[in-house]
């Protein structure tokens, strides 16, 4: 299935990795492979995740403490924002 990756998700993936990157080096690189294996799970198995509020799901990433929130339908999943888990998921306007 395909993954569309939003825009403001996408920044904030890019911020976090270079957050990452500054901290400590290589580990903005291991971020980025965890927001890919992520994705790549969501190509598979779009519906195996929770629901976090009408029909849109969060996947959390491995070894980070962040989560993608995505919608998905019969062709196609969106990922809408990045978000890390400390922060206030009501921050984030949605439907």
């Amino acid at each position: 299935m395909k993954v569309l990756i939003e825009p403001e998700a996408e920044a904030e993936i890019e911020a976090a990795a270079a957050w990452y990157q500054i901290e400590a080096p290589g580990l903005g690189n291991e971020f980025l492979r965890a927001v890919h294996a992520a994705i790549a799970t969501l190509g598979r198995q779009p519906e195996a995740f929770a629901v976090a509020y009408g029909r849109v799901r969060r996947i959390r990433l491995r070894r980070f403490p962040w989560s993608l929130f995505y919608e998905s339908d019969t062709d196609q999943v969106a990922v809408l924002p990045c978000l890390h888990q400390h922060r206030d998921p009501g921050e984030w306007p949605h439907n």
